[in-house]
């Protein structure tokens, strides 16, 4: 590969400007629905004690999530947090429509205010449209699944909307789905208490969400562990939306916890698309794990027997598996130390392109390749029938 003098940054990730609304923004069925959750905390309001109010807050004030006892907090955390949380997931959904779900779960649910705020959006987006939604709410707090399902049936008045809810105790990383893939899944505010095993459950739960389907991942926007889930996405080949969201709120809409006095709240999420066909992502995915892994094997896999191979766009290409495989044996296999990251990735009917950069050490230099790649596939065989790539590179000596 030839190296060229370039300047290449080293982050791939980046945010979409801020998105900043008022409630009034909002179709009116999630006005509604948030009318009807402050009616209901009206009624908790007794419950609630200034001390527990304060220690609830003052956790908070980290950027990373401290531990904190559910059980004993849940009637507190909905009070202060419900409606924020609701607010910021319909902002979300208002930026990054939900996709039209028969089957949906809720990672980390606590008390509903994500999952509400999904039916609601969906709920506006359909219309007239009757729907039939399967909605799955998981927590490993007992009472938090209680007091969400207290407030689900409470509040979900949706006339378009037949809900079959789900409660079920249980852990984010013992989860498996049990009826094929889902279509969307829900985690809100759940990566910050699993920090440490963020790729493996982004990875894990990516495998359980079904073409076309989406998966939204929403924390605060100066958590720490966006530096977690930044790493994780750029190892996942997956389109997505990035933004932080900003819900300005009336005064109706803050005057209910007179415990918390801000006038608006902000967010940051991602949302990751699923392509038509599976088939393209897992080949896309094939095809860096055996560069990462510089494995013949998976090389194999991913390719067609007849497959093109354009390492670069004038040169004629390598034809046939055998052409691609020695060439890998010759410039991949003794690269050493590969460290691979995914940017930008887009899928057609039959083909995907991805933004990449990988860096490696080959000899006595570090290499830096920034590039994108054009591949196209057969479904059916998932294997690729022709690569194009596009790259610069910079050699950098090593100490």
């Amino acid at each position: 590969m030839d190296q060229h003098k370039s300047r290449i940054p080293n982050k791939l990730v980046t945010i979409n400007p801020s998105s900043r609304t008022t409630v009034n923004d909002y179709p009116t069925i999630v006005r509604q629905t948030a009318d009807r959750v402050r009616a209901y905390l009206v009624r908790i309001k007794e419950a609630i004690t200034q001390e527990r109010t304060d220690n609830l807050k003052q956790h908070f004030k980290e950027r990373e999530c401290p531990h904190i006892d559910y059980d004993s907090y849940a009637e507190t955390f909905s009070y202060v947090y419900f409606l924020d949380n609701f607010w910021k997931a319909a902002a979300m959904f208002r930026e990054d429509p939900p996709p039209l779900s028969r089957a949906v779960v809720d990672m980390g649910a606590g008390s509903g205010a994500i999952s509400l705020a999904f039916l609601a959006s969906l709920s506006a987006t359909l219309g007239d449209q009757p729907w039939r939604i399967k909605m799955v709410l998981l927590d490993r707090s007992v009472r938090q699944l209680e007091l969400a399902e207290h407030i689900l049936r409470e509040t979900t008045a949706f006339e378009n909307l037949q809900i079959d809810l789900v409660f079920q105790k249980g852990e984010l990383t013992d989860w498996r789905p049990l009826d094929g893939r889902v279509d969307c899944i829900l985690l809100g505010h759940v990566l910050t208490e699993n920090r440490t095993s963020t790729h493996a459950i982004l990875k894990q739960l990516t495998d359980a969400v079904a073409c076309q389907g989406k998966l939204y991942v929403i924390e605060r926007t100066d958590d720490t562990v966006w530096e977690a889930i930044e790493e994780a996405l750029a190892q996942v080949p997956v389109p997505r939306n990035d933004m932080i969201s900003v819900v300005r709120l009336t005064d109706e809409t803050t005057d209910l916890p007179a415990i918390r006095s801000q006038s608006e709240v902000a967010s940051r999420y991602v949302a990751l698309h699923m392509p038509e066909h599976l088939a393209l992502l897992h080949v896309l995915d094939r095809y860096f794990r055996a560069w990462k892994e510089r494995s013949i094997g998976l090389l194999r896999e991913t390719f067609a027997q007849d497959a093109e191979y354009y390492e670069k766009p004038n040169r004629p290409p390598l034809r046939g598996i055998d052409e691609i495989e020695m060439y890998w044996v010759q410039r991949v296999l003794p690269q050493r130390d590969v460290d691979l990251k995914l940017g930008s990735v887009a899928y057609g009917h039959s083909y995907a392109i991805a933004e990449w950069q990988a860096t490696f050490s080959l000899e006595n230099s570090r290499l830096v390749l920034k590039g994108t790649l054009v591949m196209h596939v057969d479904c059916p065989s998932e294997r690729a029938t022709a690569l194009r790539e596009y790259y610069i590179s910079e050699k950098w000596p090593t100490n």
